[in-house]
């Protein structure tokens, strides 16, 4: 068991009730916890076993904010769907996906109890993965303002600034006037680049652009009161959306050069694809794969049904057939990709349909029809065999003759052959087996979770 898992359990965070449990225990004690889980993630990444290079291209993420759940919206169930959904691609496609884990470590941060909250709900969810080394958690040991003075972060700050000067038109912001005396504003965007498309922003302090009529008491939606352009583009409010994105961009960089790997950047949304196109670190089609395996992994029955625990034994035990199955659905969605920008859920839904399931249709009559003849091979043995028998019982013949009738045919195992008959109907042939898509077919046989 992984440290992180051991601290888990020694403080009762179990998955079902673990974030709630956050909700009642002392500053003090969320600090301690928060210590102890990066101590423990440091632990496991410093003594995890260091496998050979991989001789195929290895699938090595970042999760970005938005896909783990650190960004958009924060209310749990929504967090918490945004997790699972990661954490099952990362079960399907992923060799690893490092995953930034951001703990207070200021005593009486009003954020830590939050930021705890969080950690403690991605450790939970992804545990299986964990412990399986496909997922790793990660501290950050880089500042934000280290970040943004990163050179690196030039090129891509200017792609961000330039993709919001592009939406800007896209965005309306709403002033909600005054919540315990904090300006309040709504923000309306594309959902590409905007979660449910709106977005409540609360300062800490009054802005000088923020208007005056909404300097009183809070409103609700029928008297709110629209931002004009100069008001939205004093505000920063859309840049800040799209510099968000360049953040993690950089986490990328800085981490791949940590790590001496390439970490492709696993998104959450749409719009990011097109944001990473306009970078040098923008591999869109690379991006583009990516981005439609995720949508493949919960919007399609056979991914999105089949249990993690299940999917995770597969991949034990036929490392070979999850590789093949893996890059054939890389290469699948590369050769049926046509135009750039986001993907959506139907996108996803449409290449099952039209290539993968056909494809998958075809491998399980092959490999049914194999079992049948089997089968009949094994009941056909296994008549022979009881036919002696019942010849012995009706005739009379005692069963020390019918012992020597067998021995004088060569010899069998009636509970064997019996056994191989009922059991044929789980063999594969060898040419099913061999199937770029074997393991996906073996995933289709897993009861459904």
């Amino acid at each position: 068991m992984s440290q992180v898992s051991e601290i888990l359990d020694h403080y009762g965070l179990v998955p079902l009730d673990g974030g709630a449990k956050v909700d009642t225990i002392s500053n003090a004690k969320v600090n301690e916890i928060s210590e102890a889980i990066r101590q423990a993630v440091r632990y496991d990444v410093d003594n995890r076993p260091q496998g050979s290079p991989s001789s195929l291209e290895p699938f090595r993420f970042l999760a970005g904010s938005s896909v783990r759940g650190d960004s958009g919206c924060s209310r749990p169930e929504c967090r918490l769907e945004k997790v699972k959904a990661f954490v099952r691609y990362a079960a399907l496609y992923c060799d690893e996906v490092y995953v930034p884990l951001h703990l207070s470590s200021s005593h009486g941060d009003d954020n830590a109890r939050h930021h705890l909250k969080n950690c403690v709900l991605t450790l939970n969810a992804s545990r299986s993965l964990i412990e399986a080394g496909i997922l790793r958690p990660i501290i950050p040991s880089v500042c934000r303002s280290c970040f943004e003075t990163a050179p690196a972060f030039i090129s891509v700050r200017e792609a961000a600034d330039k993709l919001a000067g592009q939406h800007l038109e896209e965005f309306k912001i709403y002033a909600r006037g005054l919540l315990d005396g904090k300006a309040v504003i709504r923000t309306e965007g594309p959902t590409d680049f905007l979660e449910h498309g709106t977005l409540m922003t609360i300062f800490g302090r009054m802005p000088e652009w923020y208007p005056e009529e909404s300097r009183k008491g809070f409103t609700e939606l029928p008297t709110e009161v629209p931002l004009d352009r100069s008001q939205i583009s004093s505000s920063g409010q859309v840049h800040r959306i799209f510099r968000e994105i360049a953040m993690d961009v950089i986490a990328q960089i800085l981490y791949s050069k940590r790590m001496h790997c390439g970490l492709t950047y696993l998104m959450g949304r749409p719009g990011e694809v097109e944001f990473l196109s306009q970078t040098k670190q923008g591999r869109e089609e690379a991006l583009r794969t990516a981005a439609i395996a995720e949508k493949l992994s919960h919007e399609v029955p056979v991914f999105a049904e089949a249990p993690i625990e299940s999917i995770i034994e597969l991949r034990m035990q036929d490392r070979d057939a999850f590789v093949m199955y893996r890059d054939a659905v890389k290469r699948i969605i590369r050769d049926h990709l046509v135009g750039g920008g986001g993907v959506t859920a139907e996108d996803a839904r449409q290449l099952y349909g039209d290539v993968l399931a056909p494809r998958l249709a075809k491998l399980r009559v092959e490999s049914q029809a194999y079992r049948r003849s089997l089968r009949r091979k094994s009941l056909l043995k296994a008549g022979a065999s009881t036919a002696l028998l019942t010849i012995g019982v009706v005739s009379g013949v005692l069963p020390t003759q019918i012992a020597d009738i067998v021995k004088a045919v060569g010899g069998f195992s009636v509970a064997k052959e019996i056994v191989e008959s009922v059991f044929a109907v789980k063999e594969t042939s060898a040419d099913v087996r061999s199937d770029d898509l074997y393991f996906l077919l073996r995933l289709a046989e897993q009861p459904s979770s």
